[in-house]
């Protein structure tokens, strides 16, 4: 494969952890038609309309303290499982941002299941 993914770093998921709901961007439209990119150009984006997928948060269960897929909140599983599924990349590793100066990091998460 030249230029593709074999697998994604999802980072700072804990940012999203007060969120009500969560948009994910999957379609931009010009006049109608898709685009097969985000634009290239701000000055194109006054005519851009963006079609999303809208997932509900885990507001009020933090994801700072999981270790393993399955100890996320249900919803932040769930918004893995798309990405994952939309990108078709079938693995993840996950940290989150704060403290990484402290060396052996044992926030990491590696996810400890594959899609089908």
């Amino acid at each position: 494969m030249i230029n593709g993914f074999t697998a994604l770093c999802l980072t700072k998921l804990d940012t999203l952890d007060e969120l009500t709901e969560i948009k994910v961007a999957t379609t931009y439209k010009r006049n109608g038609v898709d685009l097969p990119n985000f634009p290239a150009s701000v000055d194109t984006m006054h005519d851009i309309e963006v079609e999303y997928v809208t997932f509900p948060g885990w507001r009020g269960r933090s994801t700072s303290e999981c270790r393993t897929f399955n100890s996320l909140p249900h919803n932040a599983r769930l918004y893995v499982q798309f990405i994952e599924q939309y990108l078709g990349v079938p693995g993840f590793e996950m940290d989150w941002g704060w403290k990484r100066s402290y060396g052996d990091d044992p926030r990491l998460l590696k996810k400890s299941h594959v899609s089908s």
